[in-house]
């Protein structure tokens, strides 16, 4: 990673000491009434609230709550539309009223009022930035707390004379962002990193949002010497029945995606059975995407970090040293692994089949052994038979169509007596480590073709957008795509191998 220059470190030294933060509060009647509803529903509700029935339909409540809060747009732009259609919420709301019938007053009351919300044509942040905050001659900055709605908020901001010259980024670009006259922040101050109030990147600081989105900055000095203020704002900006509603930004539910990514496939038993369970870790797009990266011990995937220079931009690290603000790599058109594909193609058509069908032999064996026996008494098995490091997870990874086979000889040639190969250990061996090689190659090719690709692209636009495509050569075929990383599971989980390595939308999976 880079270091601060200490021109870069002698402006933020400068601007955390004479920062001004100004606040322009706004407010709007519906919006107000629709915030206080969905607040009583959760109260209502307690924790009940966590069960599956509700999932969908509060997610969809809190995303038009939150996404109406943070970005000046309409209330009716698509960009902020829920997952859950009008169609689907007034069935959901009839299901209700038979199902909680103390609950079905509540629920229609927050349906109406969102579904009318959502016809409405205002932007009353728009309004403020217009009138209230107004163009400078300087440069100016919107931060955009959600970053797939940072085209939209540019699209609205030059939609207005007195806004046009203002620039909409994502909080991640703040961090890179040069010095700038003046930056503007949507919503809530508690929503926003401590770094960009803490080491601005500007001496003026105004922060838009609704009367109920009431907090105020408490400056944690960075440097010493800081003396940022706050300009004085008049008291009782919202009634004391609002002070609860303004919330933390919302968290990712990991533990309740996880669990149903779990269930995912137990519809047909059969079919879950034959499917291999793998150990990965979940992770938030830009976008509102999510993906389970495989995590095992060892295991690695391919990311873009923008923070590093050069080419080493460009890096296949462990799965668990991703951090948000990276951007992961994954094949968005033409199959999933990217890898062996290129490694086939170096070792060539007749040596690749024979290795492939070879490497399917012994791992179909060991995994018939689990399903028979179970994980856990095949890693005793193997242990008896002279293995170092079977364990459950190992096992399970060995077994795995994702990891070519074992590091250590010793545990190889414990599989290779269990399933019936002990004969052919040798030979199975040299083609093990023949495979890994290819895929070592393979690795390196690919990330030479990438860090080209990345030369030629500006940083700045991918890191505005949040995603990127890249074409694959013909040779390879399809599509990788680079999403930006939001955010991180606290633990690993154990899917379906088929849940690995693809993105998928989070709201389906509320």
């Amino acid at each position: 990673m880079s270091a601060m220059s200490v021109e870069t470190a002698n402006f933020l030294h400068e601007y955390s000491r004479t920062l001004t933060v100004r606040y322009h509060r706004v407010d709007h009647e519906l919006f107000r009434q629709f915030s206080r509803q969905h607040r009583r529903l959760l109260q209502l509700l307690g924790d009940s609230a966590g069960d599956d029935y509700w999932g969908a339909f509060l997610a969809a409540l809190r995303w038009c709550r939150t996404m109406l809060s943070a970005a000046p747009l309409p209330f009716n732009h698509p960009a902020v539309a829920p997952a859950m259609g009008e169609t689907t919420m007034r069935t959901f709301a009839a299901r209700t009223a038979r199902a909680y019938p103390s609950l079905a007053e509540e629920v229609g009351k927050v349906v109406d009022l969102l579904l009318k919300l959502r016809s409405c044509r205002d932007n009353p942040l728009l309004d403020a930035l217009e009138t209230q905050v107004g163009p400078c001659s300087g440069s100016t900055v919107v931060l955009v707390r959600q970053n797939r709605l940072i085209d939209a908020v540019q699209d609205s901001l030059d939609s207005r004379v007195s806004t046009q010259g203002f620039e909409a980024i994502g909080i991640e670009a703040a961090r890179d962002l040069a010095p700038v006259d003046r930056v503007i922040l949507i919503g809530s101050i508690r929503w926003y990193p401590s770094h960009v109030l803490a080491a601005p990147k500007a001496h003026l600081a105004e922060v838009v949002s609704y009367k109920w989105n009431g907090s105020r900055w408490r400056a944690e000095q960075a440097f010493l010497g800081g003396n940022a203020r706050n300009d004085d704002e008049p008291l009782g900006q919202y009634d004391e029945d609002d002070a609860e509603l303004d919330e933390d930004w919302p968290k990712i539910d990991w533990e309740g995606i996880a669990r149903r990514a779990a269930a995912s496939g137990a519809g047909n038993d059969n079919d879950a059975e034959a499917q291999e369970q793998v150990e990965a870790r979940l992770f938030s797009l830009d976008g509102g995407g999510a993906v389970f990266l495989h995590a095992a011990d060892g295991a690695k995937s391919l990311v873009i970090d923008p923070r590093e220079s050069g080419d080493c931009r460009v890096k296949r690290i462990e799965t668990d040293e991703i951090e948000p603000g990276m951007f992961v790599l994954l094949r968005t058109e033409g199959g999933g692994d990217l890898v062996a594909p290129v490694a086939n193609r170096l070792l060539g058509e007749k040596r690749a089949r024979e290795s492939r069908d070879a490497q399917d032999m012994w791992k179909k064996r060991l995994r018939d052994q689990v399903r028979h026996k179970g994980a856990l008494r095949v890693s005793l098995d193997l242990i008896e038979r002279g293995s170092h490091r079977a364990n459950e997870i190992n096992v399970r990874n060995w077994m795995s169509d994702r990891t070519i086979g074992t590091q250590e000889k010793n545990d190889f040639a414990a599989i290779m007596g269990l399933v019936g190969l002990g004969t052919e250990t040798e030979r199975y061996w040299g083609i093990t480590r023949q495979l890994r090689a290819a895929h070592l190659r393979a690795g390196r090719k690919i990330g030479d073709w990438l860090v080209a690709q990345v030369r030629t692209v500006n940083l700045r636009d991918l890191d505005r957008k949040g995603q990127m495509d890249f074409v694959l050569s013909d040779a390879v075929g399809g599509r990788l795509t680079a999403f930006r990383v939001e955010g991180r599971s606290p633990t690993r989980t154990w899917v379906l191998a088929s849940r690995v390595d693809r993105a998928f939308q989070l709201e389906a999976e509320a």
